[in-house]
C-alpha cells in the first residue's frame, strides 16, 4: 500500500504528496506549520528517485524540483547543492529543464546554478525544475583532527563515505532565497532553506539500510538483494540522508515521539547512551518549550572530522563515532588528537575516557536543542551562524543541569566553553565579536572557541539577570512566537526584555558585550590552573590538564 502511494506521488499529485510528507509530523503539528507558512502545497517540493552505490561512491537517478520564484530580484532561480561548497563538483545536474523544456543555466562558484526564466514567469509563479542528479562521493577523511580545522580544514565529513556509512548531506540542490556576496565558507551550516517537503527514494547497495529524514514510506528487499527505501517530510529546511551497513538500532519512546538511536558494530554501549541522552533530552524539552515537530527522531553515529561533534537535520542528527565508540584513543573524541604526539600523553587515556562519554552526552544533547533552534525555529545560519548554535550549545547546558545537576552542568560548562576559548587565545587566537557571517571566520578553530565557547555565555548572563523560572518563560514563548518562522540574532534577548521591562536596558548592553564586543579575556579570564575553568573537576581531571599543558609550554 505504501508502495502505491508513492507511486502515485511521483505523478505529481500535490495533495497526495502533502499527505505523504505531513506523516512524519507529530499529532496537530500540521495545522501549526500551515498557520505559520501557508498551505503545505504551496511550499517547495524536492522529488527524487536515486540508486546508490557504495562501492562506486556514486549516487544517481531522477530529480525534480517544483519552487516558487522568489518575491524580490531578477527573473532568475537560484538553486544551491550545499554539497559542492565542501566537495566542488561532487553534484552535478544533467539534462537540466524548467517545466518541461531545456533550461538556460549557468554555474558559479559554491555549488550554484542560475536559471533564468522565461518571459512571462514573474514573482510567486511556480516553476519546475528536473534533471537527472548524478554525485560522486568523496572518502570520509581518516586524519582530520581539531589541529587540522586549526590549520584551516574545513569539511566535516557531511558528504561522504567510509565504507560502513554513507553520508549525502547536502545532495540535494535548494532554491537560494536570499542574494549572498560570498558562497558560504563551509563552515557551520550551508544553507538557509524555507521550510519545504522532500519525497525521496533511494536503491541501496546489498545490505545497505538507508536512513532519512521523515516518515519511512518503504523499505523493500529487491531480489538482487539490494533494498529500496522512501522517506517524506515536511516543514523541512534541510533533509539528512545516510546508507549504513550492519547498523544496529535502541529505540525510545518519549509520548508521541519515536526514538531511534543507530551505531555501528562495536558501538552498543554507545548507541544505548545515545538513544538515552536523546529520549531523556527530548522529554525535558517538551516539557519546558513545548513539543517537538517531528513523529521520529534519529540518532545515527557516523565518522565526522574537522572536530565536529554533530550535525543536525529535520528529525535526524548525527553524532561522531569518535565520541560514540570511544575505545583506545578518547583524546581524538574529544577533539585533541594532537595529543598524542606529546610526550607521556599515552598514560592519560584512561582520565580522559570519562570526558569522553560526557562530551557524548553533551553532544547529544546539543544536536536535539538544535530540533527546536534551527529546525523548528528558524535563522540565517551562514549570515548569523550563532543565532542557533550559541543556543542550542545554551539549552544542552540546561538539559545537562536538569538531568545531571547543576555542579555537573557547571564543571562541563566550564571545560567544553569556557576552556575552548581560553585555549583558543593561548593558541594567539583573537577575540572579536561572535555575531559575524561564517565567511569572516579565518578558521574552525576561531568559529568554535566564538560561536560555541563564548556566545552561548550570554545567555547564562540573561538568566542571572532574570531569574531560572522568568528566562524559562521567556525561551517557552520564544519558541512559540517564531515556530515555523525565522528569528532574528537579537531575538531571545527581544522576548526577555518584553517579560522584565524593568531590565531591557541591562539586556541590551548584555547582548552587545557578548556578542557584539571583544570582551571574552575580561569575563571568562585566561587559561590557568588555578582559574574556575577547572573547578568542580576531580584530581584526575586536574592531573591531565597539568600534564598537558606543562607539555604544551615546554615543561
Amino acid at each position: 500500500m505504501l508502495q502505491a502511494l508513492a507511486a502515485l506521488a511521483l505523478l505529481a499529485d500535490p495533495s497526495v504528496e502533502s499527505q505523504l510528507c505531513a506523516r512524519s509530523l507529530r499529532p496537530g503539528e500540521l495545522e501549526r506549520l500551515e498557520q505559520a507558512q501557508g498551505p503545505l502545497d504551496g511550499s517547495d517540493l524536492t522529488r527524487a528517485e536515486l540508486e546508490l552505490d557504495v562501492g562506486k561512491r556514486r549516487v544517481a537517478g531522477a530529480w525534480h524540483l517544483l519552487a516558487t520564484v522568489p518575491l524580490a530580484g531578477e527573473p532568475r532561480l537560484t538553486v544551491r547543492a550545499a554539497a559542492n561548497v565542501v566537495a566542488p563538483g561532487a553534484v552535478r545536474l544533467l539534462k537540466l529543464k524548467l517545466d518541461g523544456r531545456p533550461a538556460r543555466v549557468s554555474e558559479r562558484d559554491g555549488g550554484l546554478w542560475v536559471v533564468a526564466l522565461p518571459p512571462g514567469v514573474r514573482p510567486g509563479d511556480r516553476v519546475e525544475l528536473e534533471a537527472r542528479l548524478e554525485a560522486t562521493i568523496p572518502r570520509a577523511a581518516v586524519d582530520t583532527d581539531a589541529l587540522g580545522a586549526a590549520m584551516g580544514v574545513e569539511d566535516f565529513g557531511l558528504l561522504a563515505a567510509t565504507g560502513e556509512v554513507v553520508n549525502l548531506a547536502g545532495l540535494f540542490p535548494l532554491v537560494e532565497r536570499k542574494e549572498r556576496a560570498a558562497p558560504p565558507s563551509g563552515l557551520g551550516d550551508l544553507t538557509a532553506a524555507s521550510p519545504q517537503r522532500f519525497l525521496v527514494t533511494v536503491t541501496a547497495s546489498k545490505g545497505y539500510r538507508v536512513l532519512a529524514s521523515g516518515a519511512q514510506l518503504a523499505d523493500a528487499p529487491l531480489p538482487d538483494g539490494r533494498g529500496r527505501f522512501s522517506f517524506a517530510v515536511a516543514g523541512a529546511r534541510d533533509f539528512g540522508l545516510l546508507a549504513l551497513k550492519g547498523a544496529q538500532v535502541e529505540t525510545r519512546r518519549v509520548g508521541e515521539v519515536t526514538v531511534e538511536a543507530w551505531a555501528g558494530p562495536g558501538e552498543t554501549e554507545g548507541a544505548r547512551r545515545m538513544a538515552d541522552t536523546a529520549a531523556q533530552s527530548l522529554e525535558a524539552l517538551e516539557a519546558r518549550l513545548g513539543p517537538s515537530p517531528y513523529a521520529t527522531l534519529r540518532v545515527v553515529s557516523f565518522r565526522l572530522t574537522g572536530g565536529a561533534g554533530g550535525a543536525e537535520f529535520p528529525g535526524l542528527v548525527t553524532v561522531s563515532q569518535q565520541q560514540v565508540k570511544g575505545g583506545a584513543d578518547p583524546l581524538e573524541a574529544l577533539g585533541l588528537p594532537g595529543f598524542q604526539q606529546l610526550p607521556g600523553a599515552k598514560a592519560l587515556l584512561p582520565a580522559v575516557e570519562a570526558l569522553r562519554r560526557d562530551a557524548l552526552e553533551l553532544t547529544v544533547e546539543h544536536e536535539v536543542a538544535h530540533q527546536y533552534f534551527a529546525v523548528l525555529v528558524g535563522s540565517d545560519p551562514v549570515e548569523h551562524p550563532a543565532t542557533d548554535e550559541a543556543l542550542a550549545q545554551h539549552v544542552a547546558l540546561l538539559l545537562h543541569e536538569w538531568r545531571r545537576g547543576a555542579a555537573a552542568a557547571q564543571a562541563t560548562r566550564q571545560r567544553e566553553l569556557v576552556l575552548g576559548y581560553q585555549v583558543f587565545r593561548f593558541w594567539g587566537g583573537e577575540d572579536e565579536a561572535a555575531d559575524r557571517p561564517t565567511t569572516d571566520f579565518r578558521s574552525a578553530t576561531e568559529y568554535s572557541a566564538l560561536v560555541y565557547g563564548k556566545a552561548p555565555l550570554l545567555y547564562d548572563a540573561e538568566r542571572a539577570l532574570l531569574g531560572d523560572a522568568a528566562w524559562q518563560e521567556a525561551l517557552r514563548r520564544y519558541v512559540a512566537a517564531s515556530r515555523w518562522r525565522l528569528a532574528e540574532p537579537r531575538g531571545l534577548t527581544r522576548v526577555a526584555q518584553t517579560l522584565a521591562p524593568a531590565q531591557a536596558q541591562a539586556l541590551e548592553q548584555l547582548h552587545t558585550r557578548w556578542w557584539d564586543e571583544a570582551h571574552g579575556d575580561e569575563d571568562l579570564g585566561p587559561m590557568a590552573l588555578q582559574a574556575p575553568s577547572l573547578a568542580g573537576t576531580d584530581a584526575q581531571t586536574r592531573k591531565l590538564f597539568e600534564q598537558a599543558l606543562k607539555a604544551l609550554q615546554g615543561e
